[in-house]
């Protein structure tokens, strides 16, 4: 190890750095160490003292917003499993609604391309498609209603300006 020490200070004191150092007079050299470790020590400060204290304060923030939450938990735990009970005993198995994959399925059943496909806050399903067959339209609107007991919420079609083609935007409840 001192023989590699020792290389490096040889190595080092045959720069140009070096030669410019030592000719400067020993008032230069001192500033020059103390701006060296000045450097030295805003770099220790900028590049990892401040970057690991933001990093505990923000796993603190984080630490103390999960034991928050499960405090929450812990003084609501029998009222979330009552109401858990409650929904299980009353057979809550309601349907959420028209689902995108049984509407694509069912359209694809009747060779209708969606142009857009949107579920939408409150449940329902907005679909939109454009320069499709009238008749293949209304015959998967049909299917819809019969197959799925889907109900058309609001409707609107238009001509496409192509005989027997039609767009159309629907929303499905």
């Amino acid at each position: 190890m001192n023989k590699a020490l020792h290389q490096a200070s040889e190595a080092l004191k045959s720069t140009a750095a070096h030669r410019w150092y030592t000719e400067k007079s020993r008032n230069d050299q001192r500033v020059l160490k103390l701006l060296l470790l000045l450097t030295l020590a805003l770099s220790f400060v900028l590049g990892i003292w401040l970057p690991v204290s933001e990093f505990e304060e923000r796993q603190r923030a984080r630490a103390s917003a999960s034991e928050g939450l499960f405090e929450w938990i812990t003084l609501n735990r029998n009222e979330l499993s009552r109401a858990s009970i409650q929904n299980s005993a009353s057979g809550s198995t309601q349907s959420t609604g028209p689902t995108i994959a049984n509407i694509t399925n069912s359209a694809a059943e009747f060779d209708i391309v969606l142009s857009r496909l949107q579920p939408e806050a409150d449940g329902t399903v907005s679909v939109s498609v454009e320069q499709q067959s009238f008749d293949g339209l209304i015959a998967w609107i049909a299917a819809l209603e019969q197959k799925e007991r889907y109900i058309v919420e609001r409707g609107s079609i238009d001509g496409s300006g192509e005989p027997g083609l039609v767009n159309a935007q629907f929303r499905f409840r």
